[in-house]
């Protein structure tokens, strides 16, 4: 009696065939999704084109799209798919039964949010994919200890700094992680192949740049600029505690943003105020005192002298500071919170205060559903939750004995944490920031509980 062909199929070729079944399930799904985001974003020509103020990475991948005639968005979600692929066959590798790899899949195939980044000109897509690409392989780390494991790793380690201004704070992570395993095995070709394949992405990219500039620009100007605007609209912001020169732009911003704070003020959900303020902070960034050439060359002077202002910020209002990226913190946990209000607004025929500047401080969203975007933010503030108790979780479990898992469970926390707060410190609030380790989160979250579930069963057997 002949076998059933698949037992007689190499394994490594059936698990081929299984990972390419899986990959077109994936596109397929992320493909038909629906698209939350617009194609084109406010900041989408600033990755295609020469910007001082952007990284390189992305505009090297599109002018690849150009040269070679293919369809960049399509890359992306092919990529996508792939990384996402990768996790979920890491996961199996490490012994996650599927039920946990079922729900990793739904977590990020139903975060429709997500999945629109994929459907964008932005360098986000890239930039989840590599970081996507990098869990899959410190999943299989402690198998896998060949040169080119480590060439790849240094590979997706080096794109994930040198594709966005952010990436260093996660790649740091991932390098000193990584470099204390190698140390570890004492192994010198290993730790130059890691260290020279990053540097060589990092190389790549700015020798792109120096191309075309002398020097780069940050958007982190437009960040301190924002946030002293913001504050100083509070009660506690003296204006006689900054330079001189400066104190008549800062009335105005104190005339402008008071208003502000007293309509924040009302507000009693913590996570619509969050998201509110983020986009008041946008405001006071690109829209204050932008109106014409007068008061621009008033913000052209406030920024020639934004470091010096910035510091007297942190002196002298360093509380009001802290709680603001308290809020940038909470926000990055909010999902369209503001749409929810302004629906409401619409809906029962009444003018929303500033609802314009609202309009303007983010880009084009499509809401197909009010009801599902409802449901979309109780499960982010669950996650929440979630997380914050996971976290004091791993801090414990620094003091027990630890396997694998629970050393990948701490840093993937640890990584997360580190990457939310310093956004929180130097940027915004916005859904959009946590998306770059929301596939971390859900990875270690299936890792504590595949943990348990593993020292449960231990439990049962021996009673």
């Amino acid at each position: 009696m002949k076998k059933p062909i698949f037992t007689i199929i190499d394994p490594n070729i059936r698990l081929v065939f299984n990972f390419f079944l899986l990959f077109i399930f994936v596109f397929v799904s992320i493909s038909l999704s629906p698209s939350i985001l617009g194609e084109s974003q406010p900041d989408s020509n600033d990755f295609m084109t020469h910007s001082k103020t952007r990284n390189f990475i992305y505009l090297i991948f599109f002018r690849f799209s150009e040269l070679f005639n293919f369809d960049l968005i399509l890359f992306q979600k092919l990529l996508f798919s792939f990384s996402l692929v990768s996790i979920v066959y890491a996961l199996r590798h490490i012994k996650i039964n599927k039920f946990f790899c079922t729900v990793f899949l739904l977590a990020i195939l139903l975060n429709f949010y997500l999945t629109s980044f994929s459907k964008i000109y932005l360098a986000e897509s890239l930039f989840f994919s590599f970081i996507n690409i990098l869990i899959a392989l410190l999943l299989i780390n402690g198998t896998h200890k060949s040169l080119l494991y480590y060439f790849l790793t240094g590979l997706f380690v080096g794109l994930v700094f040198a594709t966005k201004k952010v990436g260093p704070v996660i790649a740091i992570s991932f390098i000193i992680f990584i470099t204390i395993s190698i140390l570890r095995m004492r192994k010198r070709k290993e730790t130059l192949l890691f260290f020279g394949s990053i540097f060589f992405v990092v190389l790549i990219e700015n020798l792109f740049f120096f191309s075309k500039f002398d020097e780069r620009e940050s958007v982190f100007i437009q960040s301190m600029m924002g946030k002293i605007f913001l504050i100083s609209g509070k009660d506690s912001f003296i204006i006689d505690n900054y330079p001189i020169d400066l104190r008549d732009t800062l009335n105005l911003s104190k005339q402008k943003f008071s208003k502000i704070h007293e309509y924040l003020d009302k507000i009693t959900n913590p996570f619509l105020k969050a998201e509110l303020m983020a986009d008041f902070e946008v405001s006071a960034q690109y829209q204050f005192l932008d109106e014409n050439a007068e008061s621009k060359k008033i913000k052209k002077k406030f920024i020639d002298n934004i470091n010096e202002t910035y510091f007297e910020l942190l002196k002298y209002n360093f509380i009001d500071y802290i709680k603001m990226s308290y809020f940038h913190y909470i926000g990055m946990w909010s999902a369209g919170h503001k749409f929810s209000l302004i629906n409401h607004y619409e809906q029962e025929k009444k003018e929303l205060i500033f609802k314009e500047e609202l309009l303007k401080s983010s880009g084009p969203v499509n809401i197909f559903n009010y009801k599902m975007l409802e449901y979309a933010q109780s499960l982010f503030i669950l996650l929440f939750f979630v997380f914050l108790i996971l976290t004091t979780l791993s801090i414990f479990l620094l003091l027990l004995k630890r396997n694998n898992n629970r050393t990948l469970f701490i840093f993937f926390i640890f990584t997360s944490q580190l990457y939310l707060i310093t956004i929180s410190l130097v940027n915004v609030a916005t859904l959009r920031y946590l998306m770059p380790v929301y596939s971390l989160i859900i990875v270690a979250i299936i890792l504590i509980f595949n943990d348990f579930r593993n020292a449960f069963n231990e439990i049962s057997k021996k009673n």
